[in-house]
This record gives structure tokens, sequence and C-alpha cells, in this order.
């Protein structure tokens, strides 16, 4: 909903150390102050409709390998056409991967390839607007609606692997329906509160602008949309084990998302890395080691 993530990435990929990047950067917050102090109504408009457009990137081939052994299929939800990914295994274990925004199932490459190794069935979904499916915008509400239909088809599931906003969206779409025996999320915004501030702060809109952008949200999904998306909350309906894994040097969302996170869900246990980041943290040997044997016992 609060797309902090897209801010992330754009910033991220316009970075370079360059003068021209830096009174690049510079004019956007100008622009955003003067804008904001003159028309705040429009500014908020603006930026209110750009987080619902998701920026997609090319497919690295070790992604487009996992891809193409996958069953993929389609389905509708919404008028727009989502893909599926079914990696077979030897069993009847079941774990569902759910991505985060701008994220697409493959970025589990190295998850799917230790999972099948030890016989698990994987599955997920390409949200509308990611990956494979269909769309440029979209929002949690309806990825979490998208997931829960698809989970549903799956039945019990041995546990549900989520990445960054796939675990608010994992929360939403599972709390009336705790189909999964155990949850492991990695690298976990447990507040809206909090990834919308931090998103505030990083482009420098003006309080004005912010309490716009907010009303507009709660115009459109109701008044408690913040507590409606926190995985905190959520995280309650579940009455799972989890598995908390998060880096300190992410610079995505804060590790102390990660902690206040485990002291409202008890039956989670916290693994901390370091100098893994936000998105590397996937392939790290280490961390899926953990992720098995903690799925496994």
């Amino acid at each position: 909903m609060v797309n902090y993530q897209q801010a992330s990435i754009a910033l991220q990929y316009h970075r370079p150390p360059s003068l021209l990047n830096h009174f690049s950067r510079k004019l956007w917050h100008y622009a955003v102050r003067s804008l904001g102090y003159l028309m705040p109504s429009l500014l908020a408009k603006l930026l209110y409709r750009l987080w619902f457009v998701v920026p997609r990137f090319a497919l690295p081939d070790i992604e487009k390998s996992i891809r193409d052994q996958a069953r993929i299929q389609r389905f509708k939800n919404n008028q727009r056409w989502l893909t599926s990914y079914h990696w077979p295994g030897t069993g009847h274990r079941r774990v569902l991967l759910v991505h985060g925004w701008s994220g697409r199932s493959t970025q589990f490459v190295e998850i799917i390839k230790a999972l099948n190794f030890a016989g698990y069935h994987v599955h997920a979904i390409d949200f509308p607007a990611h990956g494979s499916s269909e769309g440029r915008t979209t929002n949690l509400y309806e990825m979490a609606e998208a997931l829960e239909i698809f989970a549903e088809s799956l039945g019990m599931l041995d546990a549900v692997v989520t990445h960054s906003l796939g675990g608010p969206v994992a929360a939403l779409a599972l709390r009336d329906n705790p189909i999964a025996k155990k949850m492991i999320c990695i690298s976990p915004p447990a507040s809206m509160d909090r990834l919308f501030q931090h998103f505030v702060d990083l482009l420098s809109i003006p309080d004005k602008v912010t309490t716009h952008i907010l009303s507009l949200a709660k115009q459109e999904f109701g008044k408690e949309i913040m507590r409606d998306l926190s995985l905190i909350e959520n995280i309650k309906s579940l009455l799972c084990p989890g598995l908390i894994i998060h880096d300190e040097d992410d610079q995505d969302v804060s590790i102390a998302d990660a902690l206040e996170l485990a002291q409202h869900w008890p039956q989670a246990e916290l693994l901390k890395t370091t100098g893994l980041g936000h998105r590397r943290i996937l392939r790290d040997p280490q961390v899926i080691d953990k992720l098995l044997e903690f799925i496994q016992n």
C-alpha cells in the first residue's frame, strides 16, 4: 500500500557518485517542498497514484532457469491474468513462497532448489502487476486477495515463506484461514506506520502533503488501513510457530521491525544476519539451511 520499497529501489538505481545525480536529488527535494507548499492537495494525489505503479526489472538468467523448471498456470482475478508456479516434490509436503513489492516468485531461486531437493512441493504466484502477471498497478489488499484464492486451492501448507512486504500480505490473506503450520518472514516490515514515515522522510514530503496522502488512503480503503495491514496485528490470528530472518544492514526495512515483530510473536524465533542487505539474504546458504531446519523440525 505505502510503497517505500518502490522509492528505495528508485533511489538505489539512481545513486551513482556523480555531481549531476547530486543536483538531481537536490532538485527533486526542492520541487517537492515547493509544490507541497503551493499545491499540497495536487502533489498528494500525484504521489498517491504513483505509489500503486509497480516497477519491473529484467529476469536474470539464473531465474530464467528455475522458471523453466516450473509447471506454470494462469488464473484470472479481478479481470487480470495472474501467473502461478509449481515446482513438484516427491511427497505430499507443500511450501508456499510469497514475494514482496516489485518482486517476483523466481527471486526465491536458491530456496526453491533447496526445498525441492528436500522433497517439498513448492508453490508461488506473481502478484498483480508483478513478474509475469498482468497489470501495471496494484495494492496490498488486491495482492492479499489473489494470495488467499491461490492458497485455498492448495490446502494445508507445511510452511509459508515470505520476503519483505510479502509478510504483511500473507498475514492479511491467511488471518481468517490459518492453513499454514509454520511461517517464515524474511526482511519483513512489522508496521505500516513506520514504513510510511520512513518513506516520507526519505523523499522530504511536507507534513501537509503527508496528511493529504493518509486521508486519500483512508477514503479508499477505510480508516483502519494502517492497523489492517500491520503484520504485528495479523500475525496474532495465525497461531503458528514463526521464524523471522533479518539483516542488520538492511537499508529498505530496518532491523528494528524484526525486533518489534519478535516481541509480539511469542512463538517466533529471530535470526539476525550481517552484510546481506534486503535481497541478497534470499540467496545466503546459512539462511537457507536455517530455513530448511526450521521447516523440517
